[in-house]
């Protein structure tokens, strides 16, 4: 489909990051793109990760998790040049504010300071963002959460942080069906 872009060779040594709230198709894209993107590590959703082998649990918003999350995806931006990221300390940082806002749980001043101060170093780490907005009827796959008002004030927060971390002009919004959104990334990466 998109394969001659590969022998241009314009796209290596690049990090990007899939973001946006739950149930936006990321994961989806990323499958789609490392069909297209072979030699690209790609580090898969870090909750779920850390969930299934540390015993973190996803409906409970606690420090612990927030802080193991900063440190998964900061330990996979030191050890790719080439990789795509299942969400990113963006992501992990929104979530953070949305309960910080509603004291679920109540993040220690120090803890809040240190993870919005990593995060926006590590957001001049990332080559482009990809980012995409809810088009989709949220699906409950066990584990996602399924809150509407939830997943627009994530991406709201987001969209706050692209710009408090002045990485907005890294920011690619991608929309539509799934071949829609690999095109529009493929193309933009091809030509930056």
């Amino acid at each position: 489909m998109h394969s001659e872009i590969f022998v241009w060779g314009g796209i290596n040594n690049m990090r990007i990051s899939i973001s946006g709230a739950q149930c936006t198709g990321k994961s989806t894209l990323i499958n789609a793109l490392k069909k297209e993107l072979p030699d690209y590590e790609i580090q898969r959703e870090s909750v779920r990760y850390l969930v299934a082998n540390y015993g973190f649990e996803i409906k409970a918003a606690n420090t612990d998790l927030q802080l193991a999350l900063l440190n998964w995806q900061t330990r996979s931006l030191y050890e790719h040049t080439d990789i795509l990221l299942d969400r990113s300390f963006i992501d992990s940082t929104s979530y953070m504010l949305y309960y910080h806002k509603r004291r679920q749980p109540e993040v220690p001043f120090g803890v809040y300071n240190y993870i919005m101060d990593t995060a926006k170093a590590l957001a001049q780490r990332i080559d482009l963002f990809i980012f995409l907005k809810p088009e989709f009827e949220l699906i409950d796959d066990g584990f996602r959460l399924l809150d509407k008002d939830q997943q627009e004030e994530i991406t709201e927060l987001m969209e706050d942080l692209f710009e408090k971390f002045n990485v907005e002009h890294k920011v690619l919004r991608v929309t539509g069906s799934l071949e829609d959104r690999v095109s529009q990334t493929l193309f933009y990466i091809k030509n930056i």
